[in-house]
């Protein structure tokens, strides 16, 4: 830590020059303890969630922040070099800046949370001033007051009859960066150029290209992202938002045990297609047919094989055997369970088809209700239906 006394006195001079001040380092030293209070050095701050809400900040490093390996979510404890954020007034950045000078990986600020002063013992004439500046530098990490703003986000947890406990979520600035600094490297770093031009030329690399889909950026602070945070102002306003959909649901596939299990299945896929059909047979006022009312009922029977085989597929694809203890038919057993060998005779057979046919074409009238409807259409009896199905399963087995 002995390189720090020479880095703090290059960080003053510098500022020095560039404002053309000439102060000495312990008076300088004076003045930022002075205006420290008006910044907090932070992991989670308060201004992402309304520019101008004016409350506490809060630095997930001074209490308990620990990488718990069982945890499952990712939090700021799960960044293995956390960078602190600077909020407050502008005036006072430079503040936050030179608290945050680094030697082999330790800050002024962690080495001030830990009372340790040695760093400014060279420039402090006394030991009251150097206490001074530490207790002035301390008030960056914590408020002395907690408190909460009317334009912050609030939640009013209750925990027993008239009392609740108040809840105030902060943004995790360190969190958001440690998400930026990553995705900033793994698109614009000089490996990455490598390895996508590797991509494009369709030539070999043994790294891999890291892409993120559906990035979405949200932007902080219009034109002075500096107002909201220094982090922010060196991300430039932006801050990514990874994709958080819920996943899409997917029902397990379930082979059909019971009797009817398979049609029941297959009338629930079908229901919208079976009343789109009754409604079209039922708005027909003529008894005789055209060409375009049987070009659209020959539609809605297409639809309704089509469905059926595909449903068919997916228990076909299920591992054989399942029939074994289903109480469906024989004929069912060997369409769907395609694959016993002891069935393999009975399939060679084909009659199985005529049977399938024939509980498809009585499944449908019975679902469009013919008879109870009065629906009288040249086309729609059970021959016409068993025959198309007959056909397809011919064509396909």
């Amino acid at each position: 830590m002995d390189r720090f006394p020479n880095l703090i006195e290059t960080f003053i001079r510098e500022k020095q020059e560039a404002k053309e001040l000439k102060l000495c380092v312990a008076d300088w030293l004076d003045s930022a303890s002075r205006r420290a209070s008006q910044i907090s050095i932070a992991t989670h701050v308060l201004k992402f969630l309304h520019s101008d809400a004016k409350g506490t900040n809060v630095n997930a490093k001074v209490g308990k922040l620990e990488d718990d390996q069982n945890w499952p979510y990712v939090t700021t404890s799960s960044i293995t070099k956390i960078k602190e954020d600077v909020a407050g007034n502008g005036a006072a950045m430079d503040v936050g800046r030179f608290l945050q000078l680094e030697v082999d990986g330790v800050t002024l600020i962690d080495l001030i949370t830990k009372d340790d002063s040695t760093p400014f013992v060279k420039f402090a004439e006394n030991e009251t001033q150097l206490m001074s500046w530490m207790s002035g530098f301390k008030t960056v990490l914590i408020d002395k007051k907690l408190s909460s703003h009317t334009l912050a986000k609030q939640v009013y947890f209750p925990v027993e009859k008239s009392k609740y406990h108040l809840i105030a979520p902060l943004y995790a600035t360190s969190l958001s960066h440690a998400l930026y600094d990553k995705i900033k490297n793994d698109r614009y770093s000089e490996k990455a150029k490598l390895v996508r031009e590797c991509k494009k030329m369709k030539l070999h690399s043994d790294d891999v290209v890291i892409d993120y889909p559906n990035l979405a950026c949200q932007m902080f602070g219009g034109t002075k992202p500096q107002n909201i945070s220094r982090l922010n102002s060196l991300r430039g306003g932006k801050s990514y938002l990874l994709r958080n959909v819920p996943p899409l649901w997917v029902s397990l596939k379930k082979p059909p045990l019971k009797k009817n299990a398979f049609w029941q299945e297959f009338n629930k896929r079908s229901y919208l297609i079976l009343e789109s059909f009754r409604i079209f047979l039922s708005s027909i006022q003529r008894i005789d047919s055209n060409k375009d009312r049987r070009d659209q009922f020959q539609k809605y029977v297409d639809r309704l094989i089509d469905l059926l085989l595909q449903f068919a597929g997916e228990i076909q694809s299920m591992e054989s055997g399942w029939s074994l203890l289903s109480e469906i038919s024989n004929s069912e057993k060997v369409w769907l369970d395609s694959s016993r060998e002891d069935l393999a005779n009975m399939k060679e057979l084909g009659d199985w088809m005529d049977d399938i046919s024939g509980y498809f074409a009585k499944n449908v009238l019975d679902k469009l209700e013919y008879k109870n409807n009065n629906i009288n259409f040249t086309d729609m009896n059970y021959d016409y239906l068993k025959n198309e199905c007959l056909d397809v399963l011919n064509w396909s087995s």
